[in-house]
């Protein structure tokens, strides 16, 4: 039987798919500058092929391991659905405590893949829902505020401080992130080079409130409802810029 974690990839999954089949294959992705759905469906395809890869020979692929666009003849979403398949198959037949790698050295395990392509399919169903009528919303989605309060930690403790460059010497900005609706609040301390968060209360330079879904929404720069922000708008917009 699929874990709770498990279940919630498939049904995210699913619904990419589905968002997949319906979006118009031309239709530009704006919050994916220069791509129109096939290319994300493409993406969304090689991230699974990547996955599964890291999955059975725990270890990295080379660029050339990965097909990269959907065989000729090969709707975009039914080539993103095999390739789902094949992953989900795989995690199902692994337990979340066996090891595969990851690029962070820490906690080279399948539970860390499920948990990081959970919010990869997440982020990029927002995506999908603008290239489709009527735009869904996040909630039909299935993006919940536990998803989000969990992609917040993901985004904060996992992703965040593994893509800062480690370099230039621009200043060290401050920002708090706090939920209105639940209890979730960060102080996130980064400059170019660097990048750490620790989980409550405390000073900042600017601060940002709202909803946690939308807070997640906005933190990884996709459009989300209603956000307070408060103090620098500057450390607001350094915080956006960095690499995701």
């Amino acid at each position: 039987m699929a874990s709770g974690a498990l279940v919630q990839f498939r049904d995210l999954a699913r619904t990419a798919t589905e968002m997949a089949a319906g979006a118009d294959p031309s239709a530009p992705i704006p919050t994916c500058p220069g791509w129109h759905a096939t290319d994300l469906s493409n993406h969304l395809a090689m991230v699974y092929q990547l996955m599964a890869y890291r999955v059975r020979e725990n270890a990295n692929p080379h660029r050339g391991d990965l097909v990269a666009t959907a065989p000729k003849g090969t709707a975009p979403s039914s080539w993103l659905q095999l390739n789902f398949e094949k992953l989900y198959d795989l995690l199902t037949s692994r337990q979340p405590s066996d090891p595969a790698w990851n690029w962070t050295g820490k906690d080279q395990t399948v539970g860390w893949i499920i948990r990081r392509i959970t919010h990869e399919v997440a982020i990029h169903l927002v995506d999908y829902s603008l290239a489709n009528p009527g735009h869904p919303s996040p909630a039909a989605l299935g993006i919940n505020p536990e998803l989000a309060t969990d992609g917040l930690a993901e985004l904060f403790d996992g992703f965040l401080p593994n893509r800062a460059s480690g370099k230039g010497d621009g200043k060290t900005r401050t920002l708090r992130v706090h939920a209105t609706d639940r209890p979730v609040e960060w102080i996130l301390t980064f400059s170019p080079a660097a990048f750490s968060a620790k989980q409550g209360a405390g000073d900042a330079e600017a601060a940002i409130a709202g909803s946690v879904v939308d807070l997640y929404l906005m933190c990884w720069n996709r459009p989300a409802g209603s956000i307070d922000t408060t103090g620098s708008e500057e450390v607001v917009d350094e915080f956006r810029a960095l690499p995701r």
